[in-house]
C-alpha cells in the first residue's frame, strides 16, 4: 500500500496516444497518490529517436486528459543524470517510473536513492506501429 501522499514521477514521449500509454500510466499511478508527468520537448525525443508526430504542447493536453495524471508538464531537460538530479530537486519524489529498457546512467539519481521503478514495456500497439501501419495504408491505398 503506498503511504499517504506519496509522489510518482515518470517522463516519457506520449506520441500519438494510444492503450499502451494508458495501461502505463495506470500502472505508474498505482505506486502512489499523486502521479507526475513530464512530457518531453521534441528536441529531446529526436536525440534518441524519431521526431514525434505531435508537438509537445498536443502531447501534454493529451496526457493531461488521462484520469491518472495529476499533473504534467512539458520536460526540457535532457536524458542525462544531471537532469534526473534536478528532476529530482524539483519534484522530490517517492518513486520514480520508467517502462522499459536503457537509460540506466541518466537514471542514476533515482537508482541511488531506491527511486526507481523500472517496469516492463508492454508489448502490443506501439506509436511506431501506427505510423507504419498509416504508411502502409497510404502506400496501398486503403486509407
Amino acid at each position: 500500500m503506498a503511504k499517504p501522499h506519496s509522489v510518482v514521477l515518470t517522463t516519457g514521449v506520449f506520441d500519438l496516444m494510444h492503450s499502451n500509454h494508458l495501461a502505463a500510466l495506470r500502472e505508474a499511478k498505482a505506486f502512489g497518490d499523486h502521479l507526475i508527468v513530464g512530457v518531453h520537448v521534441d528536441t529531446v525525443v529526436e536525440s534518441y529517436k524519431r521526431t514525434p508526430i505531435l508537438p509537445a504542447e498536443e502531447r501534454l493536453k493529451q496526457v493531461q486528459a488521462v484520469r491518472w495524471v495529476d499533473e504534467a508538464y512539458i520536460d526540457p531537460l535532457p536524458e542525462v543524470a544531471d537532469s534526473y538530479e534536478a528532476r529530482y530537486q524539483r519534484f522530490r519524489p517517492d518513486h520514480f517510473v520508467y517502462f522499459g529498457e536503457g537509460f540506466e546512467e541518466a537514471f542514476e539519481p533515482m537508482t541511488r536513492r531506491g527511486l526507481l521503478r523500472r517496469l516492463p514495456y508492454h508489448e502490443g500497439i506501439s506509436t511506431s506501429q501506427i505510423i507504419e501501419t498509416v504508411r502502409r495504408r497510404l502506400a496501398d491505398g486503403t486509407l
